[in-house]
């Protein structure tokens, strides 16, 4: 074998080598990302469960509560401003809206946390490494 063969193949030997490191490195990166995904993607499942069962909860307890009260206001509109049946009603409705509106705002807010924000922050990582930034 001449002596440009021998380093012919030593160069060929040296380049599978860095490609075999890299595809196992990829491969340890590839494991390390499913593995937080699922971690994370376990975590905001259970929070998003966990708020809609309460929220549910919540609400079957102060549905009738809220029917009584707003009886409450109509007959109390109605005694103090002397309105009709039908000009309580409007009022109390028109301020259940508006705090309707404001819980529903609230609640919009609370359950609209980034999802996966873990996972999305590693695979920008990932691919800034692998196009070498």
């Amino acid at each position: 074998m001449s002596e440009a063969e021998r380093a012919q193949e030593r160069d060929g030997n040296v380049s599978v080598g860095a490609i075999e490191r890299l595809v196992r490195a990829l491969e340890v990166l590839l494991s390390a990302h499913a593995s937080r995904a699922r971690d994370e993607a376990s975590r905001d499942i259970s929070r998003i469960g966990a708020g809609a069962v309460l929220l549910v909860l919540a609400l079957a307890l102060v549905a009738p509560a809220l029917l009584l009260l707003d009886l409450a206001a109509v007959l109390v509109i109605q005694e103090h401003l002397r309105w009709g049946w039908a000009a309580s009603c409007v009022a109390v409705a028109a301020l259940d809206v508006v705090v309707a509106g404001l819980a529903l705002t609230a609640a919009r807010a609370r359950l609209a946390a980034p999802v996966l924000v873990e996972t999305r922050s590693t695979l920008k990582r990932a691919a800034l490494v692998i196009r070498g930034a």
